[in-house]
């Protein structure tokens, strides 16, 4: 096992305990200023489909952002995994009351029939997850490698937005080839911009 590995599995037990002993109170608070950045953006304003991941426990929460989505008749897109071949689908849902379902890593996503699968070039803005970003736009990720697969394939006219509190975002964080970077970060202090130009110098 080399080096780069080791040090992403040691960076996700770390931010994995950091999200835990976020106070409940305080978390909701951040969330919601989370909440205003992103309506904020004028990405997200002219976009007419937006996909983001729903969240689970620890996780910047999203409901709000999608049930917000769905309100102002924008098009609503949440990611479905696909064991066999490993792969994220993009999947339009129409409610967040019905026809969802826990995967098996307890995240809800369409079941069998609300499984409505876009083209992922139909998408304007994607709300991407992490458990910490840096300040190049580099995720670290749960460590199955579902959204680097799905991220290889968003065109570069779409947004491409990390959500994260504050603290989860670094300096730098080890990255391999096949990493795509975010265009933007948002958290509860601020909307980082990351260069696509940087992006490609990096690469």
């Amino acid at each position: 096992m080399n080096n780069g590995v080791q040090n992403k599995k040691a960076l996700r037990r770390l931010h994995r305990e950091r999200l835990r002993g976020l106070e409940p109170e305080k978390r909701k608070h951040l969330d919601a200023f989370i909440l205003q950045n992103i309506i904020s953006l004028p990405e997200f304003q002219s976009a007419r489909t937006i996909m983001t991941y729903l969240s689970i426990s620890g996780e910047v929460d999203t409901f709000p952002l999608a049930r917000l989505i769905l309100k102002r008749g924008k098009r609503l897109v949440v990611p479905k995994v696909i064991k066999e071949p490993a792969h994220l689908l993009a999947c339009e849902i129409d409610s967040l009351d019905e026809g969802l379902v826990p995967d098996p890593y307890g995240i809800m996503e369409p079941d069998r029939d609300h499984t409505r699968e876009i083209r992922i070039g139909e998408i304007d803005v994607h709300v991407i997850p992490g458990l910490a970003f840096d300040r190049s736009g580099y995720r670290l990720g749960h460590g199955g490698g579902y959204y680097d697969r799905f991220l290889s394939g968003v065109p570069k006219s779409a947004l491409k937005a990390g959500l994260s509190f504050g603290s989860q975002i670094l300096d730098a964080l080890p990255k391999d080839p096949w990493d795509i970077p975010v265009d933007c970060i948002i958290s509860e202090k601020e909307v980082l911009r990351v260069s696509r130009f940087h992006h490609m110098n990096r690469l």
